[in-house]
């Protein structure tokens, strides 16, 4: 069963729920997203189901109520959920606006914003929760503060552009996680992969935060972009931050809280985040002569097994895939 509580085991969980009773459906959105309201004009044709996948506090799914319903929920206080119909239509009331969310136009819900909705019987929608903690946190790290008001997305989040890629990415590894269930190391990529989804996702929706990043970036060290030069002409040799340091004559210190400050990430994942583009770019552009193998250890790849898994994960297909859908 679905448990929002606290998690300890960040190994991925699925879940199903199917109900008929609307005490039995208000019961387990309870757990999932808080305390709220839902009425269902007609119960009796009530046919809910919730399926997906949790890592940690993190869930992937599917929902569908099969009938009218509304919903008010006054705050999520936990998380944030992205959300966005597959089928059908959902009105949204928030302050005094009305707006209508569907295929192609996602909404975005964050805590400390309370709202109303209604949902089409029609409307079966994916829906993407991320904790509130890690949210935040990941923001903080990115501003180099504490921040003191709450994290507020524009709820209307137009499903092209960069907003299209990321949800992309993230069905891609909600694909992953229900076919791939157990992974030695499947914590450590989840990490990286959790960390990633957010940084993205706070540099492409707008929020209130948004114009206070843009100017963090705009005054970003020169020797990051030197260490991104660097990172690009050597992709094939493996990382030493203690080269690094005495290159640039930093500590590591300095060099983790500036990277986690413009870059959202550590100085490890952000070159294996350039081999994974490397890689896709020229793979797209490959020559007579080359070959998956080939570029994926030019690219600084050494255990391909692990890379190729990881790559579909980040695109959505394997890198023979890739080849594949370019000829």
């Amino acid at each position: 069963m679905f448990d929002s509580g606290k998690y300890e085991n960040w190994l991925p969980k699925k879940f199903f729920a199917h109900f008929h009773q609307s005490k039995d459906v208000l019961d387990w959105t309870m757990k999932a997203n808080g305390p709220h309201h839902l009425h269902i004009p007609d119960p009796q044709k009530i046919d809910f189901f919730h399926e997906g996948i949790q890592i940690g506090e993190t869930t992937f799914g599917v929902i569908r109520y099969s009938t009218l319903v509304n919903i008010h929920i006054d705050n999520l206080k936990h998380c944030y959920i992205f959300n966005v119909p597959l089928e059908g239509i959902q009105e949204i009331k928030i302050n005094t606006s009305t707006i209508y969310s569907s295929c192609d136009v996602a909404a975005i819900f964050s805590p400390d914003q309370p709202f109303s909705m209604v949902l089409e019987q029609d409307c079966q929608k994916q829906m993407i929760r991320i904790p509130r903690k890690n949210m935040e946190n990941h923001l903080m790290r990115m501003l180099g503060y504490k921040i003191t008001q709450p994290l507020i997305f524009d709820i209307q989040a137009p499903m092209q552009g960069s907003i299209k890629k990321w949800f992309n990415l993230a069905m891609s590894f909600q694909d992953f996680l229900l076919e791939n269930n157990t992974l030695m190391d499947f914590q450590s990529i989840w990490t990286n992969f959790e960390n990633n989804l957010i940084s993205i996702l706070l540099n492409s929706q707008p929020h209130n935060y948004s114009l206070e990043l843009e100017r963090r970036l705009q005054g970003k060290p020169s020797y990051l972009n030197h260490i991104e030069s660097l990172y690009k002409e050597n992709l094939s040799q493996p990382l030493k931050l203690s080269e690094l340091e005495k290159m640039l004559g930093i500590s590591r210190e300095r060099l983790y809280r500036d990277f986690h400050t413009y870059f959202g990430q550590s100085p490890v994942a952000y070159l294996r985040n350039l081999r994974f583009e490397e890689t896709y770019k020229r793979l797209k552009e490959i020559k007579t002569w080359e070959n998956v193998s080939s570029i994926a250890m030019d690219c600084g790849f050494q255990q391909l097994g692990r890379f190729s898994q990881e790559y579909k994960t980040r695109f959505g297909e394997f890198p023979s895939d890739t080849l594949k859908n370019n000829k």
